[in-house]
C-alpha cells in the first residue's frame, strides 16, 4: 500500500469552491453567441490570480493585484487560515462610456488558504509592490506532527 501525502491547502481550496457552489454563488453560463460573433463576452467572477509554493524554510504566496493600492490590501490568519482581502474600484466612468468589451473585474474578493500544521503564524511577512503582494510563511524548526499508534477498538 502507498502512502498518499495529504495537501491541507488543496482541501481548503476545493471546500471553498464547494461553499461558493452551494450558496449559489457561481459563473454565469455562456449564453449562445449570436449570429456574426466569435466570441462570448460577459463578467467575470473577481478572484486574484495567486503562486502558492515553498521552500525548507517557509510558505510563500503571491498574489497579482493590478489597480490596487496597498491601502485596499488586508492579509490576516485567524485559527490556522491566511485571508487576503481588499477592494479594486470600477473604472470610472464619468464620460459615458459606452463599452464593447469589459473584462477587467472590479469590487471585493477574498482568497483564504489553510496553513500547514508546521507554518509558523508568529513569523509572516508581507510585502506589496508593483501590484503584487508577497506573503511569507515560516516554517517552524521542529514539526508538532508525531505518529502515534491507534488502537482498533
Amino acid at each position: 500500500m502507498g502512502i498518499s501525502r495529504w495537501d491541507s491547502l488543496r482541501e481548503m481550496e476545493e471546500l471553498l469552491e464547494r461553499h461558493a457552489r452551494a450558496r449559489g454563488v457561481t459563473r454565469p453560463a455562456a449564453e449562445p453567441l449570436p449570429p456574426g460573433r466569435s466570441e462570448h463576452l460577459s463578467s467575470a467572477e473577481w478572484q486574484p490570480v495567486v503562486d502558492v509554493s515553498e521552500t525548507p524554510t517557509a510558505y510563500l504566496i503571491e498574489a497579482e493585484l493590478p489597480g490596487i493600492g496597498k491601502e485596499d490590501v488586508r492579509v490576516s490568519v485567524d485559527a490556522g487560515v491566511l485571508t487576503v482581502q481588499g477592494q479594486r474600484e470600477p473604472a470610472n466612468d464619468r464620460d459615458k462610456r459606452r463599452y464593447h468589451r469589459r473584462e477587467r473585474a472590479s469590487g471585493h474578493f477574498t482568497r483564504s488558504f489553510a496553513l500547514p500544521e508546521d507554518a509558523d503564524i508568529d513569523h509572516i511577512a508581507a510585502s506589496f509592490e508593483a501590484g503584487m503582494l508577497a506573503i511569507s510563511v515560516a516554517k517552524l524548526a521542529q514539526r508538532r506532527n508525531r505518529g502515534v499508534e491507534i488502537s482498533l477498538g
